[in-house]
């Protein structure tokens, strides 16, 4: 006799658990269910079965409910209480009357079968409760799979807590019910103050244990649960590196805010013991209101960070709120961004160019591209439509017409015959946060069959390291693609000797405020020596900006530093006047080098060294 297909998972029979108190009737059951490929587990009693399931896992159990005092009821209540609601249970009764097969569904069971000979038909009803109870548990790591990925997605795997994707999302959904309640929604940034020599002094694992640790208590601080709450809940986030961001709806005061953010600030001042050692953190603050200051949830985010930069400028360990420059006159602000949508269609913007020169060489290597935006026949000043651009977002639009323009100058001037190594472009945080950023550079490469490192981007300290884990690919995404790397400004943050070391970058850009006090304070000299130091020790070249006087660039040279960039080689100038800018930074960088000024180069420091020097004199510098 042909047997039937044996009823399998991954090349294993399933397994039956079956329970009947007749042995006659248990043995030809068993044997059937054994000539149609079943492993079955023959126990006497509802005792033995759950015994049997506690040593030997089954696919189903099959439990006779014909006796007369119908224990297979309880046994099956039992089975559910030790298996739970995943193992398929099918009762075999001797009656097709109501009451009992109510009775078997209220013990738990899947299907109700009446005992009868049809052993094929109970052989089918048992292998399509197991295939239905598979598909349902597939179903559930399918959706515990999903689940995880999306907290995976939404949260910080450190912390805990919402990530800015998360927190913007719930910022979103507040802003738009008190949009509706006519309420007020707050927003903190709280950046911590130095965070990064925690990681340098005590290291990674302590510094990511120290980062849970100051989540909890602020959390703690403010009532903040450890779950996600309402959109009428506060919610506190960790933002990328060393910043968490802090959502307050349903205002109803000023000082309500300042009491929380008080809370917060006085809750971090109590040291934190990590690695046997008792960490001391402060944080400086920044706050943002719906809808007095905006009433989109990332221009929210974005004024709050800025109201941060404000209190690191001044000091830190502060808090502050978001005072627009323009708020004395909105309509003029208004109607800047009004301008701004339409000065890319309108062709308003234009590029000038300030050299780069190599000092020692007497010669140009490179120019840096500027944006200008020239409206109703006057150039507005930067200072002035750029951090609008930067609120509203345009700055990323505009960033890419940058760079594009840039390299098809770059292309137009090398078929010309001028001899430019390469052109530098700034990139903003937001810019660099940006998948198109990549893409628009490949293309720009491509479209101007541009040789690599022809385009440089330059980016702050704090934009590449703020959250160096995520970021680091993206940098090497970029020089893959053909670009050389810059830190623009650098000094007027704190960066990481840990993370420069890492950082493929090609130069470090002095920022024009330590260059500016040359021989005029000790300080101003010690940071760029340190700083002039540092590059020579990590292999990269060091370009002084705002160089505007002889005695300037005298003071750079002796220090070891040739490449500068400022007044006193050239303004920026339009395209057309490149050449004559060209050959006077050229004129000017020879003169110097031909009056005697020193240009001895100072001895080597080692890094530790020099970053110790950098942090000795450059004081209290924003982060």
């Amino acid at each position: 006799m042909t047997q039937p297909p044996s009823p399998t998972d991954q090349g294993r029979a399933h397994r039956v658990a079956l329970v009947d108190d007749d042995p006659m009737w248990r043995y030809l059951t068993c044997t059937a269910l054994r000539e149609r490929g079943w492993d079955v587990l023959d126990c006497a009693s509802g005792t033995s079965l759950l015994d049997a399931l506690a040593q030997r896992p089954a696919d189903i159990v099959v439990i006779d409910a014909t006796g007369p005092h119908s224990e297979g009821f309880e046994t099956c209540r039992r089975v559910r209480a030790l298996a739970g609601a995943e193992l398929p249970a099918l009762l075999v009764g001797g009656h097709e009357d109501e009451s009992s097969i109510r009775r078997a569904y209220e013990s738990g069971a899947d299907d109700y079968f009446i005992r009868s000979t049809h052993w094929t038909l109970l052989a089918e009803r048992m292998r399509h409760l197991v295939r239905r109870s598979g598909t349902a548990r597939q179903a559930q790591a399918e959706r515990a799979a999903r689940e995880r990925l999306e907290r995976l997605a939404s949260h910080d795997p450190l912390t805990g807590l919402p990530n800015r994707t998360r927190f913007v999302a719930a910022l979103d959904a507040a802003i738009g019910a008190a949009a509706l309640r006519d309420e007020r929604v707050a927003v903190a940034v709280l950046d911590l103050d130095r965070f990064t020599q925690v990681n340098e002094t005590l290291g990674q694992t302590a510094g990511d244990e120290l980062l849970g640790r100051i989540a909890e208590r602020v959390r703690e601080s403010l009532s903040i649960g450890p779950g996600e709450a309402g959109e009428d809940a506060p919610m506190l986030a960790r933002l990328p590196g060393d910043e968490f961001a802090l959502m307050l709806p349903r205002v109803t005061s000023i000082s309500e805010v300042d009491e929380c953010i008080r809370r917060a600030m006085t809750a971090l001042r109590r040291p934190f013991r990590v690695a046997d050692t008792d960490c001391f953190v402060s944080a400086s603050a920044g706050i943002a209101l719906f809808p007095r200051d905006s009433d989109s949830a990332g221009t929210l985010l974005a004024r709050a960070d800025r109201a941060v930069r404000e209190v690191k400028a001044r000091g830190r360990n502060d808090a502050a709120w978001y005072l627009p420059s323009l708020n004395r006159d909105p309509r003029a602000r208004m109607d800047i961004v009004a301008g701004l949508h339409k000065a890319l269609d309108r062709s308003e913007f234009e590029l000038h160019y300030q050299p780069c020169v190599d000092v020692g060489q007497g010669r140009v290597t490179g120019m840096e591209a500027l944006l200008r935006w020239r409206r109703d026949g006057r150039l507005v000043p930067p200072g002035e439509f750029i951090p609008v651009a930067e609120d509203t977002g345009l700055i990323v639009p505009i960033g890419e017409w940058v760079l594009q323009t840039a390299a098809e100058r770059l292309a137009a001037w090398r078929r010309a015959g001028l001899a430019v190594e390469r052109i530098a472009v700034n990139v903003p945080t937001i810019h660099f946060e940006r998948e198109s950023l990549l893409s628009t550079l490949r293309a720009a490469m491509h479209v101007h069959r541009l040789a690599p490192r022809s385009l440089e981007l330059e980016l702050t300290e704090t934009c590449m390291v703020r959250d160096f884990e995520r970021t680091l690919p993206r940098i090497e995404a970029l020089i893959g693609a053909g670009a050389t790397l810059a830190i623009d400004d650098f000094g007027t943050g704190y960066s990481s000797l840990a993370y420069l070391t890492r950082l493929p970058i090609d130069k470090l850009k002095v920022d024009r405020a330590f260059v500016n006090q040359l021989g005029a304070s000790r300080q101003g000299g010690a940071v760029c020596r340190a700083i002039v130091a540092l590059g020579q020790s990590l292999g990269v070249q060091v370009l002084a900006e705002g160089v505007e006087t002889v005695e300037q660039a005298g003071a750079l040279l002796a220090l070891g530093c040739r490449s500068m960039q400022g007044f006193l080689f050239s303004r920026p100038v339009p395209a057309e006047h490149v050449h004559a800018s060209i050959a006077a930074a050229q004129s000017v960088a020879r003169r110097i080098t031909g009056t005697g000024v020193p240009r001895a180069r100072p001895a080597p420091v080692a890094p530790a060294a020099a970053a110790l020097a950098f942090q000795t004199q450059a004081g209290e510098v924003p982060s």
